[in-house]
């Protein structure tokens, strides 16, 4: 079975499980949500690895927003005046989970014990 036909079996299982009354927006939300998680979880070991290169708090932010805006079913404003104006809620610092806290503080520190050896020199 082809990765095509796996998420094909998988998104029928879905609409099966929605039933005839379903609307469309909740079936399409419900399967880009899916999707989006589903790239995520490849992502996410990029992101970290980006992380442990030069580790950078707003992209960790922005990041979380997205995530936000997605989870709650809203499009992502790029434009941080925009946002700020528009939809302030999806600022990604609130949303940052203990884990990423977490997994942040580990790589910033070994990152600053690196660039303080690298000072040394």
């Amino acid at each position: 079975m082809t990765e095509a036909t796996k998420g094909a079996a998988a998104h029928a299982t879905d609409a099966a499980r929605w039933g005839r009354d379903a609307d469309v927006a909740t079936i399409c939300r419900t399967i880009e949500r899916k999707l989006t998680s589903e790239k995520d979880g490849a992502d996410d070991e990029a992101f970290w690895r980006q992380m442990e290169r030069m580790p950078d708090l707003q992209a960790l932010v922005e990041r979380t927003g997205r995530r936000h805006a997605a989870s709650i079913g809203e499009v992502y404003i790029e434009d941080p005046f925009r946002r700020m104006r528009e939809a302030p809620h999806q600022s990604g610092y609130p949303h940052i989970t203990p884990e990423e806290w977490a997994r942040w503080d580990r790589v910033n520190e070994v990152y600053q014990v690196r660039r303080r050896e690298g000072l040394k020199r």
